[in-house]
């Protein structure tokens, strides 16, 4: 019987210790840049890692409503290495949860301070998508993956005619099998990528939009108490994945992949 390489328990280790690693690394370099206790920032950040870990593993599973399970719990382990490393030090002040293109910040002690926002960036992959020919909503897909999920029986645009998938903040793309069949595969790549996205807006893109409106005296003003860019993360997307290396060399392929053919 052939076993898949990703299949390896050492593989399993290294990509869980990887996901700790960056949980604690990003809530203990935020919090000494704000002059806070790093110990108890990086053991929180770790925490919230492990559970972005697991949250990956089961967003790539071929079970119903795994995605949305996975995404939701992702958005939880992001909130945990968010609060450690800018929030009031408990284990979580704030959840950061994708609800479509919009996003609620639930505060558990205090749910009367919980509001929703619309991510702009998201709205704008959905309109686009929207509007492509030859690209279909699959509400069952969507809803089972927490974020939309878009079909097409030719290769999907962006990357090439032969590309069978594509993905980016709470939207996806896939190319149909011969059998006009969503590949489980490609759905659980693309998935995974949803995830990372995920992790890089709660984690960073949205406390430095946050910051940056803070400076302005703007964060509350007008319709910014409903809106955020979610473009924050760009910078550190482009930093972190390594977009100038090919692309199956780039941190978020690569992880993806292990992702899919465990």
């Amino acid at each position: 019987m052939t076993t898949s390489p990703n299949q390896d328990p050492g593989r399993d280790l290294q990509y869980a210790a990887g996901n700790i690693l960056v949980g604690g690394l990003t809530a203990g370099i935020a919090s000494a840049i704000r002059g806070r206790p790093i110990t108890t920032a990086v053991i929180q950040g770790s925490f919230g890692g492990a559970m972005s870990y697991l949250a990956k593993r089961i967003t790539a599973e071929n079970i119903p409503a795994s995605g949305l399970v996975g995404r939701q719990l992702g958005a939880v382990g992001a909130s945990i290495v968010r609060s450690a490393a800018f929030g009031s030090g408990l284990m979580v002040d704030t959840l950061v949860l994708p609800i479509g293109p919009l996003r609620a910040y639930v505060t558990p002690l205090d749910l009367g301070q919980s509001r929703v926002r619309v991510d702009l960036e998201e709205v704008a992959w959905l309109a686009h998508n929207l509007t492509q020919d030859g690209l279909k909503l699959n509400a069952a897909a969507s809803l089972s993956s927490g974020s939309f999920v878009f079909t097409s029986e030719e290769g999907i645009r962006g990357f090439g005619d032969r590309a069978s998938g594509r993905a980016a903040p709470g939207v996806l793309a896939v190319r149909l099998d011969e059998r006009g069949q969503i590949p489980e595969s490609v759905l659980a790549h693309e998935r995974v990528h949803i995830n990372q996205f995920d992790y890089l807006k709660i984690t960073a893109g949205l406390p430095l939009e946050g910051a940056m409106w803070r400076g302005l005296r703007a964060e509350n003003a007008g319709l910014l108490k409903y809106l955020e860019m979610g473009i924050g993360h760009w910078p550190f997307q482009w930093l972190v994945t390594g977009v100038w290396l090919p692309r199956s060399r780039q941190l978020f392929e690569v992880e993806a992949e292990y992702f899919e053919t465990r």
